[in-house]
């Protein structure tokens, strides 16, 4: 197994056999067809074969990320879902057409949480998840689009990686792992290890602080440590949480003196006015949950305290008990992909140079 963070996109892209979707913040989706080179040595090259904007809500008002977030592709139905602009439509593969018109959600935050010991290619179709700021739709999409009856009551999910009824999502602060059938869940960790209220002082200096330069507001080894030292684990009959937790006593929580930030450096009386406030009325970039299923045993979620510091990698089993070692990040991913080679003689061939 392999995880990847270190990679960067334009566009949202999605490929399967010989065909290349890539989506565009113009809300244009581009479908580019494979086509072979004219020797055995010659790499193939793509065309562009269609180009079409989605016909509901494509220039819909007050969407906090324009054009084409998400292409999620399920080609054992032949079915594809795209986001773009807060609406959910459905395509055909390969040529996308529209699948089901009239059954187009909107309001719609991501998609996604494919059933991984399942995969994407049953012809009968699979189940996907489709997030609103109130809950977790669960719709079946395969020769018809068909809504399930039990919703998940999860606000404001913005990624989820499912095995079985178990699901680990996050919000916009914490993860949590999810029983979705008895509608139960247990809080994990938080994205971030510094309050609100507590703003990264790696990220901004007051003006007239002293020196060019920040410090780091926790050490990775105190970070990781701090995680793996998790003693709390949920019942693994039912999946409850015990009443004594609480999601102040969460590990990542500014309770533990080792994350809390360092000390700002030396200000003049006029700068040390500012308040805690203001002091986050300055412009910031959230950092984004990453979730994902290496194995069929666990999930890996990435936390950390901003973006430019060090990120760590947590992996927990579907108890929600922290199951192996850490992952050290250089500084917090904007993305993570993880890849499972077929034998180790692919995995060799892949990794030796031409």
């Amino acid at each position: 197994m392999r995880i990847c963070t270190h990679f960067e996109l334009n566009a949202v892209l999605s490929s399967t056999d010989d065909n290349l979707y890539i989506g565009t913040s113009a809300s244009e989706i581009l479908h580019l067809v494979s086509l072979p080179g004219e020797s055995d040595s010659d790499p193939p090259q793509f065309i562009l074969a269609t180009r079409l904007q989605p016909s509901a809500h494509a220039n819909a008002p007050n969407v906090q990320y324009p054009g084409v977030q998400q292409i999620l592709l399920l080609p054992g139905a032949l079915r594809a879902c795209i986001l773009c602009n807060g609406t959910a439509s459905f395509y055909t593969l390969p040529e996308l057409s529209p699948a089901f018109p009239g059954k187009e959600p909107n309001g719609v935050q991501w998609i996604g949480g494919i059933d991984d010991n399942e995969g994407r290619n049953n012809p009968n179709g699979a189940i996907i998840m489709i997030a609103n700021s109130r809950r977790i739709l669960q719709v079946r999409v395969g020769d018809k689009v068909r809504a399930l009856k039990n919703n998940i009551e999860f606000p404001n999910c913005l990624k989820a990686s499912r095995r079985g009824t178990i699901a680990c999502v996050a919000d916009e602060k914490s993860y949590s792992l999810l029983e979705i059938e008895q509608q139960q869940k247990i809080p994990l960790f938080d994205i971030s290890s510094v309050s609100e209220l507590e703003p990264a002082q790696s990220s901004y200096l007051v003006p007239g602080t002293q020196g060019g330069s920040h410090a780091r507001s926790t050490s990775l080894g105190d970070l990781a440590t701090t995680i793996v030292d998790r003693t709390t684990s949920p019942d693994k009959q039912t999946l409850r949480p015990p009443e004594s937790i609480e999601r102040s006593n969460s590990p990542l929580q500014g309770t533990d003196t080792a994350l809390r930030p360092t000390a700002r450096p030396h200000t003049s009386t006029a700068d040390s006015s500012l308040t805690v406030k203001q002091q986050l009325a300055l412009p910031s970039r959230r950092m984004k949950p990453h979730v994902l299923s290496p194995s069929p045993n666990e999930f890996m979620l990435t936390t950390g305290t901003s973006l430019e510091e060090p990120g760590v990698g947590m992996f927990v089993n579907l108890d929600g008990d922290v199951s192996r070692g850490t992952l050290e990040f250089d500084r917090y991913p904007e993305a993570v992909l993880a890849y499972t080679f077929p034998s180790s003689t692919d995995a060799e061939t892949l990794r030796t140079p031409n």
